[in-house]
């Protein structure tokens, strides 16, 4: 048994509340339903077996009184690959009152549509960081997500250079009775050489790795972090082994080798497709932010008799909106009085202005030239032009082709998998493989 409690469009009178009242408890499993004319809130008690939420919704909008479904898109820290869109897809998708969900991989952003009388933005972030090393970024500003995004990638540049540096001499050293012209130095000596050099590309370089797999060992699943941290560090823990205490792997008088370079290359490789796909997502970003600022900040309209300047966000339908030259249009509209010429290379593609005079429609983001006009608000904030462009981009970005959604299941099994088949291996070899000489 379920108890919801929706907010509805359209509620004005007591006759739609009866309608949409009589409607819902026609629906097999809605034991109860009332709705609160005041707040236009429906109240329901749903038996989970008979009708879904997403069918309550659909009755809802066939009567014309839909419920209110929020939509935002918002940034997701710490997305590296297929697997961690499969694990925040899958858990969010459970969660009662999430109508869609969509993570964009690209850019690291997550698109969900919600219903706000069952899910808020604060249970989302905490479902996200529930299933491992993600973090859902709620208030920040474009800004300051832009300024955290230029941080990190110092950061991991800096990690991929000293990573690469040390792993080079590393690698070098390990094979130096390969290379032509390096001394053939004695083990005792190179092998703790190779652990210190080794020691800061593992703990530092790769921290982010072992913190990943350990968080998402807690929240009890696995990720690429998870096969990273489980290779370097069995690469890494064994050297180390076979540095300090030979004795307890040496067998036949055969000193145990260390594989410090496969650990730190490794690393550094992953370093260096973490960079790459770090600069990827932000050139996307980029893309978006320079859609964003096409865009108006304020806008001059009338109220009252006199003429106030509001933030583009507090422009209603059916405000009158006057425009004066070099000014940008804010949002979409009809022209009123006045005439002028409007740049709009943002749409066409053309920067010859055009003529606009009374009753012609003028598009937000393009540019007034010469004249001055008022205009009549008629699409605002999420349904102008502009914001349909960017919503577009966004989803032509986060769009999978069939293969690639294939690619994204495949992967969100195969790190289990490989795990899998790692201790099956191990247990076979232990159980039935040679002493050892």
């Amino acid at each position: 048994m379920t108890e919801l409690t929706l907010r509805l469009s359209g509620i004005s009178c007591a006759g739609c509340v009866s309608r949409v009242e009589k409607t819902l408890k026609n629906l097999a499993g809605v034991e109860e339903a009332s709705v609160n004319p005041a707040t236009g809130e429906a109240s329901i008690r749903l038996n989970d077996t008979h009708t879904t939420l997403e069918e309550i919704i659909e009755v809802l909008e066939s009567i014309n009184y839909p419920a209110d479904v929020e939509s935002r898109v918002l940034p997701v820290r710490g997305m590296h690959c297929a697997s961690c869109v499969n694990r925040i897809e899958g858990v969010l998708k459970q969660k009662k009152g999430i109508l869609s969900v969509t993570l964009n991989l690209s850019d690291g952003s997550l698109a969900v549509s919600y219903l706000p009388g069952l899910v808020t933005l604060g249970e989302l972030a905490s479902i996200v960081s529930s299933v491992g090393d993600y973090e859902l970024l709620i208030e920040e500003a474009e800004d300051e997500l832009a300024a955290e995004q230029d941080r990190e990638g110092e950061t991991l540049l800096r990690r991929l250079v000293v990573s690469a540096l040390l792993s080079a001499v590393v690698l070098a050293l390990s094979m130096s009775d390969l290379i032509p012209g390096l001394p053939n130095i004695d083990r005792g000596i190179l092998n703790p050489v190779l652990f210190v050099m080794s020691a800061p590309v593992f703990f530092w370089a790769g921290a982010q790795f072992h913190i990943g797999f350990w968080r998402a060992t807690r929240s009890g699943g696995a990720d690429m972090n998870s096969l990273i941290s489980i290779g370097t560090g069995a690469a890494f823990i064994y050297s180390t082994v076979a540095t300090f205490a030979p004795q307890v792997l040496g067998s036949g008088g055969i000193a145990p080798a260390v594989y410090y370079d496969t650990a730190v290359v490794i690393i550094t490789l992953i370093l260096f497709g973490r960079y790459l796909e770090h600069r990827a997502k932000r050139g996307t970003g980029e893309a978006i932010r320079k859609l964003m600022d096409l865009g108006a900040k304020n806008a001059l309209i009338e109220r009252d008799g006199h003429e106030i300047t509001v933030s583009v966000e507090d422009v209603r339908v059916g405000d009158i909106v006057v425009v004066k030259p070099g000014q940008k249009v804010p949002v979409d509209g009809v022209i009123i009085s006045g005439s002028s010429a409007v740049e709009e290379s943002m749409i066409t593609g053309e920067s010859i202005p055009v003529a606009k005079s009374e009753g012609d429609k003028v598009v937000g983001a393009t540019m007034n030239t010469t004249g001055s006009f008022r205009f009549r608000a008629e699409r605002v904030g999420a349904d102008t032009m502009l914001a349909q462009i960017i919503k577009l981009v966004r989803e032509a970005q986060g769009s999978k082709a069939p293969i690639q959604r294939l690619a994204d299941r495949v992967a969100g099994v195969f790190v289990p998998i490989v795990i899998g088949v790692a201790l099956i291996t191990f247990a076979v070899w232990l159980v039935f493989g040679p002493e050892p000489k």
